[in-house]
């Protein structure tokens, strides 16, 4: 963050506040990813706010879970371990959709497997933001202090913002991904419309695959004409060379129906990525 946030005597908190969020706006629109926004404004919140732990907690669909990294004053930062949706504060929070506050983590008995963490990394008090937009809810954000006590009017709006302006970020991101795939998809169906001879349709659908940045392995799963065995075609699954046809193996009963099972594809995800 930007030297020009300081805290000092001359300097009102609310003024210290709204340059804050001027630079977390900044800061959140130029990053690659969200948590690596987290990353560079977290040590001067902490200050600004008088606070211990910020936590960025993401909702994987996948295992109803929330996936959660952590920033401490004292520069520690990590990945916190993974609780049941029901179990955690920030899980709460994003799944009632409402702010949750916990005045003295020591008295606090509604999350007894996950409080404990809180305790050892010193945080004596939290509260916790759903991170959502009208469309979408994306997780939580949660702030930590050292001393017994409910967050001010003023650090709680702060907090509030900076959850909004996560979930703008997240649903931008998520609507260009929905765009570049989109983009992948329009281009796979004029280069079917050309040619269908495989030497040519596989490495075109493989390179239209690969322009989506998100991604960092493509491969095309091929039915053999008995509909026995699958063949994989592209980026391997051992890291082997790329565009390369792999040993066929046999073909699962559970994936059998419909025209679909033909030609099947495949994207990996790139770490870091919100999905």
């Amino acid at each position: 963050m930007s030297e020009s946030v300081r805290i000092g005597k001359d300097v009102s908190p609310d003024h210290t506040r709204y340059r804050v969020l001027l630079e977390i706006i900044d800061i959140v629109s130029r990053a690659p990813s969200l948590p690596e926004a987290f990353e560079k404004f977290a040590q001067p919140w902490l200050v600004m706010s008088h606070g211990e732990f910020l936590n960025l907690s993401l909702h994987d669909k996948s295992r109803n879970c929330m996936l959660s990294q952590y920033w401490k004053r004292n520069q520690e930062s990590g990945e916190l371990k993974v609780f049941p949706v029901d179990e955690e504060a920030p899980g709460w929070a994003w799944k009632n959709q409402e702010p949750l506050t916990i005045p003295d983590t020591e008295r606090e008995q509604r999350f007894p497997s996950w409080v404990p963490m809180l305790l050892n990394h010193g945080v004596r008090s939290y509260t916790v933001i759903p991170m959502s937009t009208s469309s979408a809810h994306f997780g939580a954000v949660g702030l930590g202090k050292r001393t017994a006590e409910t967050l001010n009017g003023a650090d709680l709006e702060l907090l509030s913002r900076v959850a909004r302006i996560g979930a703008i970020a997240l649903e931008k991101e998520r609507a260009e991904r929905v765009f570049e795939e989109q983009q992948s998809l329009l281009a796979i169906g004029r280069q079917l419309s050309c040619s269908l001879e495989l030497d040519t349709l596989l490495p075109a659908i493989l390179s239209n695959m690969r322009s989506i940045a998100r991604y960092a392995r493509s491969v095309l799963a091929l039915l053999d004409e008995e509909g026995r065995h699958v063949c994989l075609y592209g980026n391997p699954l051992d890291g082997g060379p790329s565009s390369a046809m792999q040993p066929p193996f046999p073909w699962s009963n559970r994936f059998r129906g419909g025209r679909s099972r033909r030609v099947a594809s495949h994207s990996s995800p790139r770490k870091n990525c919100v999905r």
